[in-house]
């Protein structure tokens, strides 16, 4: 491809595309379903990416014989919302008192906090931001109520797509990790004291596919940053001061990883109970990045991202070469069972 090329400079658009072409019509089971042409992790010609243009610039980088920094990677942005509002449109006196409703309702008046929570989204809508919980307290104490305020910002989403799925994605996330990497990480190994097995899943696309970061960090350092296990006889409001952060994560309780009773989001100054599931626990701490509008954990960014690709689908403006890999072997795996 480089014959008869000057030096550092890229084949062009046609040549690379025609090149990715090739390498799918070679090997049929690296063609990725999820993408038009099949050929877009191998070349992009839209964005320009792809594991072509990536090892070519590696090249370069060789041939020169000095290191290139990496441009510092930002956190995934979760600004924008699907649902731009259309809701019902209320006068100032009407939301205001709906807001003050809000405010002082108690876990009893559920049907009428739902009521009302579906009322005042246009005005959430406008400007989201991380202290809304301020403004509407009935996120925090309300079980459900994330999930319904991402379900009014994205509509078209299955309703608990992650939830009623991801079990069955458990033995082939096992599958790609122990085919993907050379030697398995022992803390994804079952036993007694450990995670149960779809806890380890979950772990597992960490795992495979972290976040970028400038500082280099374990990827058990960076698991920490998704969950942490909290001894049941441990004062519960204690991880504010000992993990304060305001990007949700899960807070798992009981007497060991492998007996978990109860589950945690937490984020900023907030402790949200979700139930004793913590795949379930897991689908609010991803819909809260959404509803309150936070950044992704530099540490997680890619993990994220492919939790998106594989269950939500929410369209974003680009991924990257690695999610796209992976979701194209976990995919393929999932339409053969």
């Amino acid at each position: 491809m480089l014959q008869g090329m000057p030096e550092d400079v890229l084949p062009s658009i046609t040549t690379r595309e025609a090149y990715a072409k090739c390498i799918i019509e070679l090997f049929p089971q690296l063609r990725d379903p999820q993408t038009e042409g099949g050929f877009e992790a191998f070349f992009d010609p839209v964005s320009k990416k792809g594991y072509i243009t990536t090892r070519l610039r590696t090249i370069f980088r060789e041939r020169k014989k000095k290191s290139i920094p990496l441009p510092s990677t930002a956190s995934t942005s979760t600004s924008s919302a699907v649902n731009d509002g259309a809701a019902i449109q209320l006068t100032p006196t009407e939301l205001e008192d709906k807001i003050n409703f809000l405010k002082f309702a108690t876990p009893d008046q559920n049907r009428d906090i739902v009521e009302k929570t579906k009322e005042t989204f246009f005005d959430r809508n406008q400007y989201r931001q991380a202290n809304l919980c301020e403004k509407y307290p009935r996120f925090v104490d309300t079980n459900g109520l994330i999930s319904l305020e991402f379900s009014l910002m994205f509509p078209n989403i299955e309703e608990d797509c992650l939830i009623k799925s991801f079990k069955n994605h458990v033995p082939i996330i096992k599958e790609v990790y122990v085919k993907t990497v050379t030697v398995p990480d022992v803390t994804l190994i079952p036993g007694e004291n450990n995670w149960d097995n779809t806890t380890l899943a979950l772990i597992t696309l960490v795992h495979l596919n972290p976040g970028q970061i400038k500082k280099r960090l374990t990827v058990n350092a960076a698991v920490s940053h998704l969950i942490i296990f909290q001894n049941c006889e441990e004062p519960l409001e204690g991880i504010l001061t000992q993990k304060p952060t305001t990007q949700p994560f899960i807070l798992a309780v009981g007497t060991s990883k492998a007996t978990i009773s109860k589950c945690y989001v937490v984020f900023d100054k907030y402790i949200i109970a979700t139930g004793n599931d913590i795949i379930a626990a897991f689908d609010v701490c991803f819909k809260a990045h959404y509803a309150f509008n936070l950044k992704f954990d530099l540490y997680l960014e890619r993990f994220y991202e492919l939790i998106n690709e594989l269950f939500y689908k929410i369209e974003t403006n680009s991924i990257c070469s690695r999610t796209r890999e992976l979701r194209t072997k976990i995919l393929n795996l999932v339409r053969k069972e």
